[in-house]
Protein backbone atom coordinates (compact mmCIF):
# COMPACT_ATOMS: atom_id res chain seq x y z
CA UNK A 1 0.00 0.00 0.00
CA UNK A 2 1.34 3.15 -0.50
CA UNK A 3 4.43 2.50 1.50
CA UNK A 4 2.86 -0.64 2.84
CA UNK A 5 0.47 0.93 5.34
CA UNK A 6 -2.53 1.46 3.11
CA UNK A 7 -5.58 -0.76 2.84
CA UNK A 8 -5.73 -3.01 -0.20
CA UNK A 9 -8.28 -1.05 -2.20
CA UNK A 10 -6.59 2.31 -1.81
CA UNK A 11 -2.97 1.30 -1.53
CA UNK A 12 -0.63 3.59 -2.32
CA UNK A 13 2.26 3.93 -5.51
CA UNK A 14 3.48 3.70 -8.10
CA UNK A 15 2.82 7.16 -8.57
CA UNK A 16 5.15 9.15 -6.85
CA UNK A 17 6.95 11.18 -9.40
CA UNK A 18 10.30 9.74 -10.53
CA UNK A 19 13.01 12.29 -11.19
CA UNK A 20 13.08 11.27 -14.82
CA UNK A 21 9.37 10.83 -15.21
CA UNK A 22 7.82 11.58 -18.56
CA UNK A 23 5.86 14.76 -18.02
CA UNK A 24 2.73 15.92 -19.75
CA UNK A 25 4.11 17.91 -22.62
CA UNK A 26 1.36 20.47 -22.78
CA UNK A 27 1.45 21.27 -19.09
CA UNK A 28 5.21 21.55 -18.93
CA UNK A 29 5.35 23.55 -22.13
CA UNK A 30 2.98 26.17 -20.77
CA UNK A 31 4.21 26.30 -17.20
CA UNK A 32 7.92 26.44 -17.99
CA UNK A 33 7.23 29.40 -20.25
CA UNK A 34 5.76 31.19 -17.24
CA UNK A 35 8.54 30.02 -14.97
CA UNK A 36 11.07 31.25 -17.47
CA UNK A 37 10.06 34.80 -16.67
CA UNK A 38 11.79 34.36 -13.32
CA UNK A 39 15.12 34.59 -15.12
CA UNK A 40 15.16 36.39 -18.44
CA UNK A 41 16.79 34.39 -21.24
CA UNK A 42 20.03 35.77 -22.51
CA UNK A 43 20.88 36.29 -26.17
CA UNK A 44 24.62 35.99 -26.73
CA UNK A 45 26.73 35.72 -29.89
CA UNK A 46 27.15 32.19 -31.18
CA UNK A 47 30.30 31.06 -32.90
CA UNK A 48 28.91 32.31 -36.18
CA UNK A 49 28.41 35.76 -34.75
CA UNK A 50 24.63 35.42 -35.03
CA UNK A 51 22.65 36.10 -31.86
CA UNK A 52 20.42 33.29 -30.67
CA UNK A 53 17.29 33.70 -28.63
CA UNK A 54 17.07 31.14 -25.82
CA UNK A 55 13.28 31.17 -25.67
CA UNK A 56 13.02 30.61 -29.43
CA UNK A 57 15.50 27.75 -29.23
CA UNK A 58 13.38 26.20 -26.49
CA UNK A 59 10.28 26.57 -28.66
CA UNK A 60 11.99 24.83 -31.58
CA UNK A 61 13.18 22.07 -29.28
CA UNK A 62 9.67 21.40 -28.04
CA UNK A 63 8.34 21.29 -31.58
CA UNK A 64 10.85 18.58 -32.51
CA UNK A 65 10.26 16.80 -29.20
CA UNK A 66 6.53 16.49 -29.79
CA UNK A 67 6.49 16.46 -33.57
CA UNK A 68 4.39 19.61 -33.70
CA UNK A 69 4.49 20.89 -37.29
CA UNK A 70 7.76 19.04 -37.95
CA UNK A 71 8.84 15.39 -37.96
CA UNK A 72 9.47 14.21 -34.40
CA UNK A 73 13.22 14.14 -33.85
CA UNK A 74 14.48 13.79 -30.29
CA UNK A 75 18.12 14.27 -31.28
CA UNK A 76 17.30 17.63 -32.84
CA UNK A 77 15.15 18.47 -29.84
CA UNK A 78 18.09 17.87 -27.52
CA UNK A 79 20.29 20.05 -29.74
CA UNK A 80 17.87 22.96 -29.39
CA UNK A 81 17.36 22.38 -25.67
CA UNK A 82 21.12 22.32 -25.14
CA UNK A 83 21.66 25.60 -26.96
CA UNK A 84 18.85 27.18 -24.94
CA UNK A 85 20.24 25.71 -21.71
CA UNK A 86 23.77 26.89 -22.40
CA UNK A 87 22.40 30.41 -22.77
CA UNK A 88 21.21 30.14 -19.19
CA UNK A 89 17.50 29.74 -19.91
CA UNK A 90 15.93 27.83 -16.95
CA UNK A 91 13.14 26.11 -18.95
CA UNK A 92 15.71 25.03 -21.55
CA UNK A 93 17.89 23.63 -18.78
CA UNK A 94 14.90 21.79 -17.34
CA UNK A 95 13.98 20.22 -20.66
CA UNK A 96 17.58 19.15 -21.25
CA UNK A 97 17.54 17.53 -17.81
CA UNK A 98 14.35 15.70 -18.69
CA UNK A 99 15.93 14.31 -21.86
CA UNK A 100 18.95 13.07 -19.93
CA UNK A 101 16.68 11.55 -17.28
CA UNK A 102 14.56 9.69 -19.83
CA UNK A 103 17.31 8.89 -22.34
CA UNK A 104 15.47 10.78 -25.07
CA UNK A 105 17.69 11.94 -27.91
CA UNK A 106 20.72 11.38 -25.70
CA UNK A 107 22.14 8.55 -23.59
CA UNK A 108 20.37 8.31 -20.24
CA UNK A 109 22.47 9.96 -17.56
CA UNK A 110 20.82 10.83 -14.26
CA UNK A 111 23.88 12.67 -12.98
CA UNK A 112 23.73 15.04 -15.96
CA UNK A 113 19.98 15.35 -15.54
CA UNK A 114 20.48 16.48 -11.96
CA UNK A 115 23.22 18.87 -13.06
CA UNK A 116 20.86 20.66 -15.43
CA UNK A 117 17.93 20.51 -13.01
CA UNK A 118 20.11 22.18 -10.41
CA UNK A 119 21.13 25.00 -12.76
CA UNK A 120 17.48 25.74 -13.49
CA UNK A 121 16.31 25.19 -9.92
CA UNK A 122 18.81 27.66 -8.54
CA UNK A 123 17.30 30.26 -10.87
CA UNK A 124 13.83 29.55 -9.46
CA UNK A 125 12.39 27.24 -12.14
CA UNK A 126 9.62 25.35 -10.27
CA UNK A 127 9.58 22.17 -12.37
CA UNK A 128 13.34 21.82 -12.02
CA UNK A 129 13.00 22.36 -8.27
CA UNK A 130 10.44 19.58 -8.13
CA UNK A 131 12.57 17.22 -10.22
CA UNK A 132 15.73 17.78 -8.22
CA UNK A 133 13.66 17.24 -5.09
CA UNK A 134 12.55 13.90 -6.52
CA UNK A 135 16.19 13.08 -7.28
CA UNK A 136 17.17 13.66 -3.67
CA UNK A 137 14.12 11.75 -2.42
CA UNK A 138 14.95 8.64 -4.42
CA UNK A 139 18.72 8.89 -4.78
CA UNK A 140 18.56 9.18 -8.57
CA UNK A 141 21.72 10.76 -9.93
CA UNK A 142 22.62 12.09 -6.49
CA UNK A 143 22.97 10.69 -2.97
CA UNK A 144 19.64 10.35 -1.21
CA UNK A 145 18.98 13.31 1.06
CA UNK A 146 15.41 13.64 2.32
CA UNK A 147 16.02 17.02 3.94
CA UNK A 148 17.21 18.44 0.61
CA UNK A 149 14.27 16.80 -1.12
CA UNK A 150 11.82 18.57 1.19
CA UNK A 151 13.64 21.87 0.76
CA UNK A 152 13.32 21.76 -3.03
CA UNK A 153 9.75 20.45 -2.98
CA UNK A 154 8.75 23.31 -0.71
CA UNK A 155 10.42 25.93 -2.94
CA UNK A 156 8.53 24.56 -5.93
CA UNK A 157 5.25 24.05 -4.08
CA UNK A 158 5.34 27.60 -2.72
CA UNK A 159 5.39 28.79 -6.34
CA UNK A 160 2.20 26.84 -6.97
CA UNK A 161 3.68 23.85 -8.78
CA UNK A 162 1.10 21.07 -8.49
CA UNK A 163 3.59 18.24 -8.96
CA UNK A 164 5.67 19.48 -6.03
CA UNK A 165 2.56 20.04 -3.92
CA UNK A 166 1.57 16.42 -4.52
CA UNK A 167 5.10 15.24 -3.64
CA UNK A 168 5.09 17.33 -0.47
CA UNK A 169 1.70 15.91 0.48
CA UNK A 170 3.08 12.43 -0.09
CA UNK A 171 6.06 13.15 2.18
CA UNK A 172 3.82 14.41 4.98
CA UNK A 173 1.47 11.45 4.60
CA UNK A 174 4.30 8.94 4.93
CA UNK A 175 6.69 10.84 7.19
CA UNK A 176 9.42 11.00 4.54
CA UNK A 177 11.92 13.73 5.44
CA UNK A 178 9.37 15.29 7.81
CA UNK A 179 7.31 14.18 10.78
CA UNK A 180 4.18 12.41 9.59
CA UNK A 181 1.37 14.94 9.52
CA UNK A 182 -1.90 13.99 7.83
CA UNK A 183 -3.26 17.54 8.16
CA UNK A 184 -0.32 18.90 6.18
CA UNK A 185 -0.64 16.06 3.67
CA UNK A 186 -4.29 16.95 3.13
CA UNK A 187 -3.39 20.66 2.85
CA UNK A 188 -0.91 20.10 0.03
CA UNK A 189 -3.02 17.51 -1.79
CA UNK A 190 -5.93 19.96 -1.75
CA UNK A 191 -3.78 22.70 -3.24
CA UNK A 192 -2.60 20.45 -6.05
CA UNK A 193 -6.07 19.02 -6.67
CA UNK A 194 -7.50 22.53 -6.99
CA UNK A 195 -5.21 22.94 -10.00
CA UNK A 196 -6.56 19.78 -11.59
CA UNK A 197 -3.77 17.42 -10.56
CA UNK A 198 -5.34 13.98 -10.84
CA UNK A 199 -2.80 12.26 -8.57
CA UNK A 200 -3.74 14.60 -5.74
CA UNK A 201 -7.45 14.23 -6.47
CA UNK A 202 -6.98 10.51 -5.90
CA UNK A 203 -4.99 11.22 -2.74
CA UNK A 204 -7.79 13.44 -1.42
CA UNK A 205 -10.13 10.53 -1.99
CA UNK A 206 -7.86 8.36 0.14
CA UNK A 207 -7.71 11.02 2.86
CA UNK A 208 -11.49 11.30 3.01
CA UNK A 209 -11.90 7.54 3.00
CA UNK A 210 -9.49 7.04 5.91
CA UNK A 211 -10.03 10.26 7.83
CA UNK A 212 -6.42 11.36 7.27
CA UNK A 213 -6.16 15.06 8.14
CA UNK A 214 -9.90 15.52 7.65
CA UNK A 215 -13.16 14.07 8.96
CA UNK A 216 -13.85 10.80 7.16
CA UNK A 217 -16.52 11.17 4.49
CA UNK A 218 -17.10 8.28 2.10
CA UNK A 219 -19.22 10.35 -0.26
CA UNK A 220 -16.51 12.99 -0.65
CA UNK A 221 -13.97 10.21 -1.06
CA UNK A 222 -15.98 8.71 -3.89
CA UNK A 223 -16.47 12.15 -5.45
CA UNK A 224 -12.72 12.79 -5.56
CA UNK A 225 -11.98 9.30 -6.85
CA UNK A 226 -14.52 9.87 -9.60
CA UNK A 227 -13.03 13.24 -10.60
CA UNK A 228 -9.56 11.73 -10.81
CA UNK A 229 -10.87 8.64 -12.61
CA UNK A 230 -12.62 10.75 -15.23
CA UNK A 231 -9.32 12.61 -15.72
CA UNK A 232 -7.74 9.25 -16.59
CA UNK A 233 -5.83 8.53 -13.36
CA UNK A 234 -5.55 4.71 -13.24
CA UNK A 235 -5.37 4.27 -9.46
CA UNK A 236 -8.41 6.47 -9.07
CA UNK A 237 -10.25 4.41 -11.68
CA UNK A 238 -9.55 1.31 -9.61
CA UNK A 239 -10.43 3.09 -6.36
CA UNK A 240 -13.70 4.48 -7.73
CA UNK A 241 -14.52 1.05 -9.09
CA UNK A 242 -13.99 -0.27 -5.56
CA UNK A 243 -16.45 2.31 -4.24
CA UNK A 244 -19.04 1.18 -6.76
CA UNK A 245 -18.39 -2.49 -6.07
CA UNK A 246 -18.80 -2.14 -2.30
CA UNK A 247 -21.25 0.76 -2.21
CA UNK A 248 -18.87 3.11 -0.40
CA UNK A 249 -20.18 6.65 -0.77
CA UNK A 250 -22.13 5.71 -3.90
CA UNK A 251 -24.90 3.19 -4.68
CA UNK A 252 -23.56 -0.28 -5.30
CA UNK A 253 -23.21 -0.94 -9.05
CA UNK A 254 -21.23 -4.03 -10.06
CA UNK A 255 -21.49 -3.47 -13.80
CA UNK A 256 -20.13 0.09 -13.59
CA UNK A 257 -17.42 -1.08 -11.21
CA UNK A 258 -16.23 -3.61 -13.79
CA UNK A 259 -16.09 -0.89 -16.45
CA UNK A 260 -13.79 1.24 -14.28
CA UNK A 261 -11.63 -1.75 -13.36
CA UNK A 262 -11.19 -2.54 -17.06
CA UNK A 263 -10.18 1.05 -17.82
CA UNK A 264 -7.62 0.97 -15.03
CA UNK A 265 -6.31 -2.44 -16.05
CA UNK A 266 -5.84 -1.23 -19.63
CA UNK A 267 -3.37 1.32 -18.25
CA UNK A 268 -1.38 -1.36 -16.44
CA UNK A 269 -2.62 -0.56 -12.94
CA UNK A 270 -1.55 -3.13 -10.36
CA UNK A 271 -4.77 -3.13 -8.34
CA UNK A 272 -7.40 -3.37 -11.07
CA UNK A 273 -6.70 -7.00 -12.11
CA UNK A 274 -7.18 -8.08 -8.50
CA UNK A 275 -10.60 -6.45 -8.47
CA UNK A 276 -11.45 -8.09 -11.79
CA UNK A 277 -10.39 -11.42 -10.34
CA UNK A 278 -12.81 -10.84 -7.46
CA UNK A 279 -15.57 -10.01 -9.94
CA UNK A 280 -15.03 -13.15 -12.02
CA UNK A 281 -14.71 -15.36 -8.95
CA UNK A 282 -17.91 -14.01 -7.39
CA UNK A 283 -19.87 -13.49 -10.59
CA UNK A 284 -20.59 -9.87 -9.66
CA UNK A 285 -20.97 -7.68 -12.76
CA UNK A 286 -19.79 -10.51 -15.01
CA UNK A 287 -20.48 -14.20 -15.50
CA UNK A 288 -18.52 -16.26 -12.98
CA UNK A 289 -15.38 -17.70 -14.55
CA UNK A 290 -12.81 -19.27 -12.21
CA UNK A 291 -9.96 -19.69 -14.74
CA UNK A 292 -10.39 -16.07 -15.77
CA UNK A 293 -10.41 -15.00 -12.12
CA UNK A 294 -7.14 -16.87 -11.62
CA UNK A 295 -5.64 -15.19 -14.70
CA UNK A 296 -6.50 -11.74 -13.37
CA UNK A 297 -5.09 -12.54 -9.93
CA UNK A 298 -1.91 -13.74 -11.63
CA UNK A 299 -1.67 -10.57 -13.71
CA UNK A 300 -2.00 -8.39 -10.63
CA UNK A 301 0.60 -10.48 -8.79
CA UNK A 302 3.02 -10.26 -11.71
CA UNK A 303 2.64 -6.48 -11.64
CA UNK A 304 3.87 -6.60 -8.05
CA UNK A 305 0.68 -6.16 -6.02
CA UNK A 306 1.18 -8.12 -2.80
CA UNK A 307 -2.51 -8.72 -1.94
CA UNK A 308 -2.81 -10.40 -5.34
CA UNK A 309 0.14 -12.67 -4.55
CA UNK A 310 -1.79 -13.85 -1.52
CA UNK A 311 -4.95 -14.39 -3.59
CA UNK A 312 -2.86 -16.39 -6.04
CA UNK A 313 -1.71 -18.56 -3.15
CA UNK A 314 -5.33 -19.07 -2.10
CA UNK A 315 -6.22 -20.19 -5.64
CA UNK A 316 -3.40 -22.75 -5.68
CA UNK A 317 -4.32 -23.96 -2.20
CA UNK A 318 -7.99 -24.47 -3.07
CA UNK A 319 -7.84 -25.26 -6.79
CA UNK A 320 -9.68 -22.10 -7.84
CA UNK A 321 -9.31 -21.75 -11.61
CA UNK A 322 -6.13 -23.82 -11.53
CA UNK A 323 -5.03 -27.27 -10.42
CA UNK A 324 -4.53 -27.50 -6.68
CA UNK A 325 -0.84 -27.18 -5.81
CA UNK A 326 0.14 -26.70 -2.17
CA UNK A 327 3.80 -26.20 -3.02
CA UNK A 328 2.98 -23.23 -5.24
CA UNK A 329 0.48 -21.93 -2.70
CA UNK A 330 3.11 -21.85 0.03
CA UNK A 331 5.61 -20.27 -2.35
CA UNK A 332 3.13 -17.43 -2.99
CA UNK A 333 2.45 -16.85 0.70
CA UNK A 334 6.16 -16.83 1.50
CA UNK A 335 6.91 -14.49 -1.39
CA UNK A 336 4.40 -12.00 0.01
CA UNK A 337 5.88 -12.44 3.49
CA UNK A 338 9.38 -11.69 2.22
CA UNK A 339 8.07 -8.40 0.88
CA UNK A 340 6.81 -7.45 4.31
CA UNK A 341 3.17 -8.54 3.83
CA UNK A 342 2.15 -10.41 6.97
CA UNK A 343 -1.56 -10.90 6.29
CA UNK A 344 -1.01 -14.51 5.18
CA UNK A 345 1.06 -15.46 8.22
CA UNK A 346 -1.88 -17.12 9.98
CA UNK A 347 -2.36 -19.32 6.91
CA UNK A 348 1.32 -20.25 6.77
CA UNK A 349 1.26 -20.96 10.49
CA UNK A 350 -1.74 -23.28 10.05
CA UNK A 351 0.09 -25.21 7.34
CA UNK A 352 3.19 -25.61 9.49
CA UNK A 353 1.26 -26.46 12.65
CA UNK A 354 -0.63 -29.28 11.00
CA UNK A 355 1.88 -30.29 8.31
CA UNK A 356 -0.22 -29.29 5.29
CA UNK A 357 1.99 -29.07 2.20
CA UNK A 358 5.08 -28.82 4.44
CA UNK A 359 6.72 -30.81 7.20
CA UNK A 360 4.99 -30.22 10.54
CA UNK A 361 6.90 -27.57 12.50
CA UNK A 362 5.16 -25.88 15.44
CA UNK A 363 8.14 -23.61 16.13
CA UNK A 364 7.94 -22.22 12.61
CA UNK A 365 4.18 -21.85 13.01
CA UNK A 366 4.60 -19.92 16.26
CA UNK A 367 7.21 -17.63 14.65
CA UNK A 368 4.89 -16.71 11.77
CA UNK A 369 2.02 -16.00 14.16
CA UNK A 370 4.08 -13.85 16.51
CA UNK A 371 5.13 -11.57 13.63
CA UNK A 372 1.52 -10.98 12.62
CA UNK A 373 -0.13 -10.87 16.05
CA UNK A 374 0.10 -7.08 16.44
CA UNK A 375 -1.98 -6.42 13.33
CA UNK A 376 -4.26 -9.41 12.85
CA UNK A 377 -6.71 -10.68 15.51
CA UNK A 378 -6.88 -14.17 14.00
CA UNK A 379 -3.10 -14.44 14.39
CA UNK A 380 -3.33 -13.32 18.03
CA UNK A 381 -5.89 -15.95 18.94
CA UNK A 382 -3.95 -18.70 17.15
CA UNK A 383 -0.74 -17.56 18.84
CA UNK A 384 -2.33 -17.92 22.29
CA UNK A 385 -3.64 -21.37 21.39
CA UNK A 386 -0.33 -22.61 20.02
CA UNK A 387 1.67 -21.00 22.82
CA UNK A 388 -0.30 -22.92 25.39
CA UNK A 389 0.58 -26.16 23.62
CA UNK A 390 4.33 -25.46 23.52
CA UNK A 391 6.80 -25.89 26.33
CA UNK A 392 9.02 -23.02 27.59
CA UNK A 393 12.04 -24.15 25.56
CA UNK A 394 9.96 -24.43 22.40
CA UNK A 395 8.51 -20.95 22.91
CA UNK A 396 12.00 -19.53 23.41
CA UNK A 397 13.20 -21.22 20.23
CA UNK A 398 10.15 -19.94 18.36
CA UNK A 399 10.72 -16.38 19.56
CA UNK A 400 14.34 -16.59 18.44
CA UNK A 401 13.20 -17.89 15.06
CA UNK A 402 10.71 -15.01 14.76
CA UNK A 403 13.52 -12.50 15.30
CA UNK A 404 15.57 -14.19 12.61
CA UNK A 405 12.66 -14.11 10.18
CA UNK A 406 11.96 -10.45 10.91
CA UNK A 407 15.62 -9.57 10.34
CA UNK A 408 15.61 -11.48 7.05
CA UNK A 409 12.58 -9.56 5.86
CA UNK A 410 14.00 -6.18 6.89
CA UNK A 411 17.34 -6.75 5.20
CA UNK A 412 16.04 -8.51 2.12
CA UNK A 413 15.87 -6.48 -1.07
CA UNK A 414 12.49 -8.07 -1.64
CA UNK A 415 11.12 -6.61 1.58
CA UNK A 416 10.98 -3.02 0.34
CA UNK A 417 7.30 -2.12 -0.14
CA UNK A 418 5.98 -0.96 -3.47
CA UNK A 419 4.20 2.32 -3.86
CA UNK A 420 0.47 2.19 -4.29
CA UNK A 421 -2.18 4.86 -4.46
Amino acid sequence: MKKSARSTWILVGVFALLCGVLVTIGALSEETEVAGSLAKPRSTPASTGVKEDAAELLKQGKRHYSGEGVPKDLVKAVSFFRRSAELGHPPGQTWLGICYANGEGVARDMAKAVEWYRKAAEQGEPFAQCYIGSSFKRGNGVSMDLIEAIRWFRKSADQGNALAQDELGDCYELGVGVHQDYAQAFFWYEKAASQGDSFSMNSLGRCYSQGWGVVADLKKAADWFKKAAEAGEPFAQSNFGGCLYEGRGVPKDYASAVEWFLKSDAQGNVMAPLWLGVCYESGNGVLADMPRAFTYYKTSAERGYLPAVIQLGRCYANGIGVAKDMTKAIECYKAAFRRGEYSANATLAYYYRYGIGVAKDEIEAYAYLSLAADKFPDARSELASLGAALGPEQRTAAQRRAKEMHSEVETSKESKPLEYR
